[in-house]
């Protein structure tokens, strides 16, 4: 580097102009600004800015980044750019610039301005659409959960029972209301029924033997007669004895066809005793109407009376403890097929 020199044709009189270095110190001094803060401004260490202030641009990585420096110096202190620029141009014999260039810190900051209103925008989609997943997840869940509830109650109102013949029957649980009407009902129907039979069966067979205690005493009384006469009756005696005879045998009769009516009608009587848990049925084998029904648990017990044959349908033959019909036992060898039994009692054959 070449110091500033005055030219041999100046005055004598002319002081010699300032170097940029100079300028830059003279500034810092009169505003009491120490080498520690300018350093802390430009970015640069303190051994920079006092090489600056010396004009040891030398110590600078290169002449460009040295007049970059000097100008910013210039720009921290007040001091027109140009002018010190144009002074370091000169110091260093450098080619003049139009201008220094502006500060690299200098930028545009439209695009920053819109970047918070990108970012709440983001913020607000990723919020919906999280909210929306969590408002699907629970819809799902719940509806889930619904059909699942549906399906355990359809499950537990019926039962698959396998017939002897292999096919498979869906029966209910819980019977239908107005079927348990309907068989109250025929039960309760028929009971005032049986006891009118046993009422009338009840009043005749007294009668009969009353007749028959009438005609012992009439025979004692004409053996009496006849062995105080110590003869035999006359022939009016015995024709009266002989009409009371007939009359006697004929309300016999009469009170024995009574009671051969009543034997006929009299109705079976199925009773089951269960010792582990089972599902029964038991309806009208003409009718196939229900008579009874229900899940039965160890101990429970069922008797249902019916004037014809009825058919059984029994889901766990092992849970049966004694099944009898007319009070005779009835074994469930052979009507069974995978522990399930489907069979018919009161038949003529039966």
């Amino acid at each position: 580097m070449k110091n500033l020199k005055k030219e041999d044709n100046l005055p004598p009189q002319e002081q010699a102009v300032l170097t940029p270095g100079a300028l830059l110190r003279q500034a810092r001094l009169d505003q009491g600004i120490t080498q520690e803060a300018i350093a802390n401004q430009l970015k640069i260490s303190v051994t920079y800015v006092a090489a600056i202030e010396q004009d040891n641009f030398e110590e600078l990585p290169g002449l460009t980044f040295a007049r970059g420096y000097v100008c910013n110096y210039a720009r921290r202190v007040g001091l027109n750019r140009d002018i010190v620029a144009k002074a370091f141009d000169s110091y260093t014999g450098k080619k003049p610039e139009a201008h220094c260039p502006e500060p690299v810190q200098k930028v545009s900051t439209q695009a920053a301005a819109h970047t918070p209103l990108v970012k709440w925008f983001s913020y607000l989609v990723i919020i919906v659409l999280v909210i929306m997943t969590i408002v699907w997840w629970r819809y799902d869940l719940l509806q889930r959960q619904n059909s699942e509830a549906l399906d355990a109650d359809t499950s537990a109102e019926q039962i698959m029972v396998e017939t002897v013949d292999g096919e498979n029957v869906v029966s209910d649980l819980i019977p239908d209301p107005a079927e348990e009407v309907t068989t109250d009902h025929a039960l309760s129907a028929e009971q005032p029924e049986e006891s009118l039979e046993e009422q009338q069966l009840h009043t005749e067979v007294p009668a009969t033997e009353i007749l028959s205690s009438e005609q012992a005493s009439n025979t004692d009384e004409q053996n009496d007669v006849e062995s105080v006469s110590g003869g035999p009756l006359s022939g009016q005696a015995v024709a009266e004895d002989h009409d009371a005879d007939t009359a006697v045998t004929e309300s016999t009769s009469s009170g024995n066809e009574s009671a051969a009516v009543v034997t006929v009608k009299h109705e079976n009587t199925l009773t089951a005793v269960f010792k582990n848990e089972c599902w029964v049925e038991v309806r009208d084998a003409k009718t196939n109407k229900m008579l009874a029904a229900g899940l039965k648990q160890a101990g429970n017990s069922i008797s249902v009376s019916h004037s014809g044959p009825v058919k059984i349908v029994l889901g766990n033959v092992n849970a049966v403890e004694r099944l009898t019909f007319n009070d005779n036992s009835v074994s469930l060898e052979g009507r069974s097929r995978g522990n399930v039994a489907n069979f018919v009692l009161g038949q003529d054959s039966e």
